[in-house]
Parts: C-alpha cells; sequence; structure tokens
C-alpha cells in the first residue's frame, strides 16, 4: 500500500518539480541574481508552507516530530528569506561584501540541521508547541542580534580570498549532524510511516550534498552554489512531502476514525432505539434496516433486505405510494401514520418520518414508530369518554326522574285511584265508563313511563329475590307470547342445572319484556323468537380482550329474533335514552334504556350481535348467586280480598291520604287517619290494643316513617309495618326502608296492589 501510494506521488509531481527545477536554472543564464532569488524564494515558500500544513494538524498529527519540524522550517524560512535580501548585488542592506548573506545562511544551516536531529527526541515525548515557537523565536532574535546588532557572529566570506575555516568546518560540522539524523531516522524508522521515512532521509542526504557544494565554492556566483542551491529546492520539497503525506495521512485517519465512532454510535444508537429504521432506495426497496423494525414485523433482517416498501405497506396501493413518494420528494419530508404488515401476516399501525436525500443515490432515510398501543389508548379513551356522556346522561334522566317521581307518583296515585273507584261505582254500561278506561290507561302508561325512567336511571324500587331464571321465565312465557303476536313463533330452549341469580323477579318481565316488543317490531311478516339460559364462566384472559366484562361465574339469558337487524351505527346508539328507529308515537326510546339500566343495577354485562337482514340476539349475563331460591312469589292475586282489620294510615300529603283511606274503607279495613306522625303517635296511643297494621309515607316532615315505626313498636312490640313511597329508590334506601324484611309498595298503586301487599304483609 506504501509502495503504491509512494509510486503514485512519484508520477503525479516528478514532471512539475522537473519543470520548475529547470525553469529556475534556466534563469541562471539570464541573471545569477534571479537564479539565486527564485531558488531562495520557492525554498521559503516550501518552508512556509511546511509550517502551515504542520501547524494546522497539531491536534491531529500523534508523532510531535512533525510539529517541531514544521515549527522550525517557518524560522528556517525568516532566515533564507534574509539572506535573499542581503545576497550580494540585491542592494537592500548596505554591504560591499557576501559575507552578511552567508553569515545569515549559515545560521539557517546550523537550525536547520540541529532542528532534524532535535526533533527525533520529541517523537512520543510531550510537546509544548507554544513554548516551541518561543524558543525558536527566542533564538532567532540572538541569532539575527549576533548578526546585525552586535556584530560578534564569525565572518564566513572575505572578499577575494573566498569562504573562512569558520564555514567550511560549520558545513562540515552541518553535515555531521545531519549524518547523526540520519543514523537516528534509520534506528527509529519502525515509529514513522514508511513513505514519510523515505521522504526525509532522501531530504536528509539531499542536503548533505549541497552542503558539501557549499564548502568547495570560491565564488558566490559560481557553479557549486548554483547546484547547492538547486539540491537544496530539493531537499526542501522532500520534508513538505515527508510533512504532508504524513500529515495529511494522520488527519484522514484521524478524521475516518472519528466519523467511523460516530457511524458507529449512530449505528448502535439506531439499533438500540425503540423506534424503527429503514433506508428506501428510489424505487423503494429497503437497504438498510435496524433491530427496533425486524422486531416490529417479526422479520430478520436479511428478509427486509429483499423486501419494498409495496411488501410491507399493508394499506397503501402502489400507485398511492408512488404519489407520496413524489410529495416527499417535493417537499423534503413527511410525517404520516401507516399500516404495516408483519410476516404472519397481522397488521400494525405505524408513525413515519421520512427524509428525502438526494445525493449521488436517491434514498429515503424513515424512521417509524408503533402506535398501535398508543391508538388503541386513543379508542379506549373514547370509549371512556362514551361511557361519561352515557352516565352523564343517565345521571341527567335520573335527576329529572328523581325530582318529578315522588310529585307525579303522588298524582297519579290520585288520578289511578278515583279511576279505579268511580269505574266500580258506574258499571260498565255507565257512559262515562270508556271515558275512565282511558284515563286509567293513560294513568297506568304515565306510571310505566316513570319507572322505566327510574329503571334507567338504577333508581326504581326492586326487591331482589334468590330465584331460578328457568321458573321466572316459563311463568311469563304466555305473556310474552300474547305480548309478540300468533303470527311469530316464541321458542324456549331452557339450560339444565341452571345456576341461582338474586335479582327482582319483575326486572326479568321488563327485560324480557322489552327485548320481545323490540323483536317483534323487526319482524315484518312472519319470524321467530328465541329465548334461552346458559352457564358461562370468564376468565382473565376472556375479560381482557372483551371491555367492561369482570372474570367471575354467570348466567346468561338470551334472545335472539330472525328480523331486520340493525346498522353499525344504530348499535352504537341503541342503549341511549329517547334514542328510536321506529316511527312518531310507536316508542319512547327508553325501552332498551331500561334494559341496560337495570342489567348494569344487578352488575351484570350485556353484548348485543347484529347485521342488517341477519337479526339480532341480545345476550345477558347475570353474576351468579350462591344459595337457595327464595320463596316462591306469590305477587299475583287473583282479585283483591278484603279484611276487618284496624290501620293506621300516615300520609302528609291530603289527596293521597284521602284516597288511600277510600281505598281501604273500600277493601272493609277499619282506618285511624293521620296526616303527620305526631298525631299517629297521638291516635296510638288512644286505640292501644286495637291497630293490627300501620301504612305509612317515608318521607314526611317531622319525622320519616323508619323513624315513626320504631316509636310505634315501643307501644306496639308486634305491629306489622307497611311503608309507601313515591320517592326513587336512593332517597328510600337511605331512610332504610328497603332492607331485608320490611315491606314496602311504589306509589302509584291499584287497590288491587293494595289488598295483596296487605294480605301478604298480614297473613304473610
Amino acid at each position: 500500500m506504501a509502495k503504491k501510494t509512494l509510486a503514485t506521488y512519484q508520477s503525479e509531481n516528478a514532471l512539475p518539480a522537473i519543470l520548475i527545477l529547470s525553469a529556475i536554472f534556466l534563469c541562471n543564464y539570464h541573471s545569477y541574481l534571479l537564479f539565486h532569488s527564485f531558488a531562495e524564494l520557492f525554498s521559503i515558500v516550501i518552508a512556509c508552507g511546511t509550517f502551515m500544513i504542520a501547524w494546522n494538524m497539531k491536534e491531529f498529527v500523534i508523532n510531535n516530530f512533525i510539529i517541531f519540524l514544521g515549527t522550525a522550517y517557518i524560522f528556517i524560512a525568516v532566515f533564507d528569506m534574509l539572506h535573499m535580501l542581503a545576497y550580494k548585488g540585491m542592494g537592500v542592506f548596505q554591504v560591499s561584501s557576501a559575507n552578511l548573506s552567508v553569515q545569515v545562511w549559515i545560521a539557517a544551516r546550523y537550525m536547520e540541521s540541529l532542528s532534524l536531529l532535535a526533533a527525533t527526541f520529541f517523537i512520543k515525548r510531550k510537546l509544548n508547541t507554544n513554548i516551541l515557537f518561543l524558543a525558536y523565536l527566542l533564538c532567532s532574535i540572538i541569532l539575527l542580534g549576533a548578526i546585525f546588532y552586535w556584530d560578534f557572529f564569525p565572518d564566513c566570506f572575505v572578499e577575494d580570498m573566498g569562504l573562512t575555516s569558520f564555514k567550511k568546518y560549520s558545513e562540515y560540522l552541518i553535515s555531521f549532524i545531519l549524518f547523526v539524523s540520519l543514523y537516528l531516522f534509520h534506528k527509529l524508522r519502525h515509529e514513522f510511516d514508511v513513505v514519510f521515512i523515505k521522504y526525509i532521509s532522501w531530504a536528509v542526504i539531499v542536503t548533505i550534498v549541497a552542503e558539501i557544494m557549499f564548502t568547495i565554492y570560491i565564488d558566490v556566483y559560481g557553479m557549486f552554489n548554483l547546484i547547492g542551491h538547486l539540491l537544496k529546492i530539493i531537499s526542501f520539497y522532500l520534508v513538505y512531502k515527508a510533512i504532508t503525506h504524513t500529515g495529511l495521512k494522520n488527519f484522514y485517519n484521524r478524521m475516518f476514525m472519528e466519523i467511523s465512532e460516530k457511524e458507529n454510535r449512530y449505528r448502535q444508537l439506531l439499533q438500540t432505539t425503540r423506534d424503527g429504521f429503514w433506508i428506501l432506495d428510489e424505487s423503494g426497496k429497503v437497504v438498510d434496516v435496524n433491530e427496533a423494525y425486524c422486531r416490529m414485523s417479526g422479520y430478520t433482517k436479511d428478509e427486509l433486505l429483499q423486501l419494498s416498501i409495496n411488501d410491507l405497506d399493508a394499506q397503501e396501493k402502489s400507485e398511492e405510494t408512488l404519489k407520496r413518494t413524489e410529495r416527499i420528494i417535493e417537499k423534503g419530508s413527511d410525517l404520516f401514520e401507516a399500516r404495516h404488515k408483519r410476516k404472519d401476516g397481522s397488521v400494525f399501525d405505524v408513525e413515519v418520518s421520512v427524509t428525502y436525500f438526494n445525493r449521488k443515490r436517491h434514498s429515503f432515510v424513515c424512521f417509524s414508530r408503533d402506535i398501535t398501543e398508543s391508538k388503541m389508548a386513543i379508542k379506549e379513551r373514547e370509549r371512556l369518554q362514551s361511557q361519561l356522556i352515557q352516565a352523564q346522561k343517565m345521571e341527567s334522566v335520573g335527576r329529572l326522574a328523581g325530582g318529578v317521581a315522588h310529585d307525579f307518583n303522588n298524582m297519579l296515585g290520585v288520578i289511578l285511584g278515583h279511576t279505579e273507584m268511580m269505574k266500580e261505582q258506574a258499571g260498565q254500561a255507565h257512559p262515562f265508563f270508556e271515558g275512565l278506561v282511558e284515563i286509567e290507561k293513560a294513568a297506568t302508561r304515565s306510571a310505566d313511563l316513570t319507572r322505566q325512567l327510574l329503571a334507567f336511571a338504577r333508581k326504581q324500587t326492586i326487591s331482589p329475590k334468590v330465584l331460578d331464571l328457568n321458573e321466572t321465565i316459563e311463568n311469563i312465557l304466555t305473556m310474552l307470547r300474547r305480548l309478540i303476536g300468533e303470527d311469530i313463533d316464541l321458542e324456549w330452549h331452557p339450560h339444565e342445572k341452571l345456576w341461582m341469580v338474586n335479582i327482582d323477579p319483575s326486572q326479568i318481565d321488563q327485560i324480557l319484556a322489552n327485548l320481545c316488543v323490540n323483536a317483534r317490531d323487526a319482524i315484518s311478516d312472519t319470524g321467530k323468537v328465541t329465548i334461552e339460559t346458559g352457564t358461562v364462566v370468564f376468565d382473565e384472559d376472556y375479560c381482557s380482550h372483551h371491555r367492561g366484562f369482570i372474570p367471575g361465574e354467570y348466567v346468561l339469558m338470551a334472545l335472539s329474533d330472525n328480523g331486520c337487524g340493525m346498522q353499525q351505527e344504530t348499535l352504537t346508539r341503541i342503549f341511549e335514552p329517547f334514542f328510536t328507529t321506529k316511527g312518531l308515537g310507536k316508542g319512547t326510546g327508553l325501552g332498551l334504556a331500561t334494559v341496560y339500566g337495570i342489567v348494569k343495577q344487578n352488575e351484570g354485562f350485556i353484548n348485543v350481535y347484529s347485521e342488517p337482514g341477519e337479526g339480532t340476539i341480545f345476550k345477558i349475563y347475570l353474576p351468579r348467586h350462591i344459595g337457595k331460591p327464595s320463596i316462591k312469589d306469590s305477587r299475583v292475586i287473583e282479585s283483591p280480598e278484603k279484611g276487618n282489620e284496624t290501620i293506621l294510615l300516615v300520609e302528609d300529603d291530603p289527596s293521597i291520604l284521602k284516597i288511600t283511606l277510600m281505598m281501604l274503607q273500600r277493601l272493609g279495613y277499619s282506618i285511624l287517619p293521620a296526616s303527620t306522625p305526631g298525631e299517629a303517635i297521638t291516635l296510638a296511643r288512644e286505640h292501644m290494643g286495637k291497630i293490627d297494621l300501620m301504612i305509612t309515607d317515608v318521607v314526611m316532615p317531622e319525622m320519616n316513617g323508619r323513624d315513626l315505626s320504631q316509636k310505634i313498636l315501643s307501644l306496639y312490640p308486634d305491629l306489622k309495618c307497611l311503608f309507601m313511597s313515591g320517592y326513587t329508590a336512593n332517597v328510600i334506601a337511605h331512610h332504610g326502608v328497603l332492607e331485608e324484611g320490611v315491606h314496602f309498595i311504589q306509589k302509584p298503586f291499584s287497590m288491587n296492589d293494595l289488598a295483596s301487599t296487605i294480605k301478604n304483609v298480614i297473613h304473610g
């Protein structure tokens, strides 16, 4: 490698060097003074160039020999410049002899030879360049002072006699110093570059020959002096080549090392980063890729280097990729989202940052970040926001329902009570009977609407029981068949050994009634509705992939139909309150909202599957309850039975007190009415031992119903109590009325409801 480099340098620079030397030599035939000036000036330029290169590369050159020698040559150039200006015939200095120029010359040669020798001692030693420069400056000042000012520098040339002994012996001494330097170069050759040692060795040899030439001339314009100057030019040039070669080589090696270190550092950084990195050529082929993208895509690096961007992009077609490429070239960079394919065929979302480089070869540097989790997080956040909005809607409806429920239920109770008694008195033949029926229907629908609002808001009053879902559903199948009509077949598939659930049976009625009505409306002509039950166990793995589900054992109740199905847009809104796809007057938009509220109130889950033209299936999961079924429900009584017991009735609303009093009297009971808790306590004391039951409102001004019952029980330890209220479940629960074993009836109620409830309380 070194031989090839030297041969290259020789072939590239030999001819120009020969031409320059020839031109300088030819100047001798015109004027020796011109030749001498050009020869010295050329040497000075080379020496200055040597200094500039060595000084500016001092941070990159490891071997201090080059720095030392380069620094010396700038001062040698100063002495050579003075030698040229003091030369006989130049006329710069007022001298009549060549002695001054020869004195400066011999001082420069001493400095040159000693510098070559001293430089060998700083090959591996630490060198302070500032001190070195100041040392050379001080030596130069002393030498120049001795020559020009103090005049004690020995004479070197005497007219008509030629060179002095000092000059000749100095040249011999300088040659000896150069021989010693050459020996040291050979001995320390392993510390130098091969090309450098050849250049510097030949420079010393040529200098020695030149010094010999300068010892034998007599005339400063003579041939030996001319040859010596030509050899000096060659020597300086060889030193320049040695320093530039080694300096530049070290410089480039240092730069290459730094670049390599940076490249390795950046490559290591790119390999360890979590972001994918890849480079595409102008055709879109992958030419480099890091480990992060290999992990993202599932490919090995070798496999990716055989692919193009079209093989990796799961969305864009080749035409779209081409258009995007043109935009990137036009803009210089781009940031966009894409979907890439893994080796196993799965797809993942990435954010891609591309920068276009237009160098010798067009390339695209790409960084990709897997944003699958972040996009899932965004979707999850949107889902939670949707749930929050839904919860806020439910809260709003709940507040609305709770705000109006009490007064509204009281008013409906008065309307229904009076209507029921007027119907009984008038009989079916009375002309007002049909009107009373319509009033009763309207009031009943209003009461149902209030209950639906409360059910959706999860604030309806419930009486949960441990029950077998199969038995509960079988009890209402007849009612459900009447509800959906004869054109629609109702199939029932109960699961054997079904687990128990803890839920209010009336809520099962509400759920199935609402779902059956929706299924009926979705079937245009004839069709089928299927109800089935089952048991399901959800583990941690299943719940991690199904939002909202909690691990555990659940009882499944599913209702499916083969109706028209639903669009995705409809599916996302079906549980919203007041949302309906039915025509005006055909639905309140609260049916499915009620179902949703009931399921959530009982800590269950609900899933809906539907496709247009494929029907719909609702799957409801209720938590399994470990325990025996409650006593069979006896909520339904064929006709109200009358009694003869004495009842203490407490109600602060005069209208409700009046209509309830009339109902109870119609049922044959003896009534002690009280409009305040204080009045009720007084009546209880006045009729000690005569009261069989107390019916009381829950929320009253002086004292709530539960506290009143505690007072009365101190007088009647075995007295049974029935609470009634038009408030929502959370308000009633706050007063302790919904606890186990406490009897309660929700306003508004009919006379039949009141009669059956009283019978259950007194005789149950």
